[in-house]
């Protein structure tokens, strides 16, 4: 809880707050001419609804008597360290550019993949079972959803994968070196190469795999119509 001694609000402020629609503004919002957008704490309530139905609530007993601020968040147990069957160098490996050409002029390395353990991490979850050949490849170049996916779905369920951090490393992994994946988990915005246009030379040069768009283009725009 978080407490201060502003200005307060009423019933119907506190009613619009933590039950209205989204442009709803209430206090100095209104008497600057709507100023701002009325969205700020729509949004974070919405996006506390999502996270496992977490929820934010405001209180006050009135005008001139301050504000309470509660925030509710459901959390899972967390999850144990992991235990993988990497050696220790594989351990530290980061990808490298799949694009970029060594500084003798050789042929540019291959990009450096990570896999998963043999078996799942401890917890609720339990090891799915795949056909020998099943493996996902992860297109993705933000470090923060890369670790998320991991520990949260393919190291839980043991899925294999192997990662690439953009499109132009997609290319050169399915194509070029011929490795086959049942699943392609393509995100959109990367450097490079996107994965929209990524998508389109695969499908254009023969490969008819599953690929997952995991996009956070907004609906309605021209980027995520063209990625869908």
């Amino acid at each position: 809880q978080v407490q201060d001694e502003g200005v307060g609000l009423g019933a119907r402020e506190l009613e619009t707050l933590n039950a209205g629609e989204a442009f709803a503004q209430v206090g100095r919002g209104q008497l600057q001419g709507r100023g701002g957008t009325g969205l700020g704490f729509y949004i974070t309530r919405d996006i506390l609804r999502i996270h496992s139905n977490c929820s934010v609530h405001i209180s006050s007993e009135g005008h001139g008597k301050g504000a309470t601020f509660t925030l509710d968040l459901t959390l899972e147990e967390a999850l144990p360290s992991i235990v993988t069957t990497e050696t220790p160098g594989e351990q530290n490996a980061t990808p490298r550019p799949a694009l970029h050409p060594a500084a003798d002029g050789a042929a540019p390395p291959s990009p450096a993949l990570s896999s998963t353990p043999s078996t799942p991490t401890k917890g609720k979850a339990h090891a799915l079972t795949f056909p020998p050949s099943f493996r996902v490849l992860h297109v993705e170049d933000d470090a923060t959803l890369r670790k998320t996916m991991e520990l949260r779905i393919f190291r839980k369920f043991a899925v294999p994968f192997d990662y690439v951090e953009n499109g132009a490393e997609a290319l050169r992994v399915v194509l070029d070196e011929a490795r086959l994946y049942t699943i392609i988990i393509m995100d959109n915005q990367m450097p490079v190469l996107t994965g929209e246009k990524a998508t389109r030379t695969l499908r254009e040069r023969g490969h008819d795999g599953v690929i997952v768009g995991m996009t956070g283009d907004p609906a309605g725009c021209d980027e995520h119509n063209e990625f869908v």
